[in-house]
This record gives structure tokens, C-alpha cells and sequence, in this order.
């Protein structure tokens, strides 16, 4: 038996809750480190400290499927963003889709979950104001409870590193007003 902990365990799961090490070996490949969460609480159901506040949506009529990411203090108005992408009307996706798609559970999903859309099936719309007004975003970095901000995991990242680590996405990302 090893003297490694339940976390080094191949056949455990993994501490950050996604399925592979691919994303964090991607994050740390730009020099950004990942650290437990320092605030670890929440507030209105949103974690203190981190800069985005992140909706996995799907069009009701044709299922295309979009993750917004928004400035921590932003309210997401889906009419809005629905009109400024040109669909009729968004709604959250399930569980089961956030899972397929981004390999991420409901109530833990940033724009970091991108990394496991490998078809692209994802279209990213971003808040024009958070690209404009944080050039840095703290961002969770996985959990295995997303309830649990205790336990969460954070990295801070330029958007320089973002684009890196989100390639085709960044490149193909959508930038709208998310308030109106």
C-alpha cells in the first residue's frame, strides 16, 4: 500500500471533479497555479472573490447550445441575451447535458469547462464589460460539491492564458451586453 493520499489514487476520482488531469496540467502548463479556494463561502449562491458567474443555456427551438460567462456581479438577463444572439428563447440545460458536454456538474461550470468541448458544440458569449474591465479572471478550477465553496479550487488567469488554454473557443467567442 502507498503512502500517497486518496487524491494520488489513479482509480479514485479526481480532486478537482472533471475526468481527466488534462485541464489542470493545461492551466499549470501557462504558469497560473491552482489553489484552494482562500474565501471558500458564497453569497447569493455565488462564490465570493471569483470574477465570473457562468450559465450553460440551450435554445428552446433549435438546442444550440451556448455557456455565457458574466461578470461575478452581473445579472444575466436571458431576453436580452436571447435578442442579442438571434435565437427565440434560452433555457438552463440539465444536469445530464452540463455533463456530456463540459464534463462539469450543474452549479460548477466556468468558462474553463470549454476545455472538454472538443466538438465545439458550445458557443462561448461573453460579457463585452468583464474582456474590457478584468484583464486577470479568478476562476474555480474544479470541486468535487459545487454547494461546497469550502472545498472548491481556484486559478487566477490572464486572458492571455485563457486564450491559450481555450484556443478555438476564445477565438470563435461571442462578446455581447449582458445587462440592457
Amino acid at each position: 500500500m502507498s503512502d500517497s493520499t486518496d487524491d494520488d489514487n489513479s482509480n479514485s476520482p479526481k480532486k478537482h471533479g472533471y475526468q481527466d488531469d488534462a485541464l489542470w496540467n493545461a492551466i499549470e502548463s501557462t504558469g497560473a497555479l491552482i489553489i484552494p479556494d482562500p474565501v471558500g463561502e458564497a453569497k447569493e449562491g455565488r462564490p465570493i472573490g471569483h470574477s465570473t458567474h457562468n450559465l450553460f443555456v440551450k435554445c428552446k427551438k433549435t438546442k444550440k447550445l451556448f455557456l455565457i460567462t458574466a461578470r461575478q456581479e452581473s445579472k444575466v438577463n436571458l431576453k436580452v441575451t436571447s435578442k442579442a444572439l438571434g435565437v427565440k428563447e434560452l433555457r438552463l440545460a440539465s444536469a445530464d447535458l452540463v455533463l456530456e458536454k463540459l464534463h462539469s456538474q450543474k452549479g460548477c461550470i466556468t468558462c474553463l469547462s470549454l476545455f472538454y468541448d472538443i466538438d465545439q458544440s458550445v458557443q462561448w458569449v461573453v460579457e463585452k464589460s468583464l474582456l474590457k474591465q478584468q484583464p486577470e479572471w479568478c476562476l474555480c478550477a474544479g470541486c468535487h460539491d459545487p454547494l461546497n465553496h469550502k472545498q472548491h479550487n481556484v486559478t487566477t488567469l490572464t486572458q492571455a492564458q485563457l486564450s491559450s488554454i481555450l484556443a478555438l473557443h476564445w477565438a470563435q467567442k461571442v462578446e455581447i451586453d449582458i445587462e440592457e
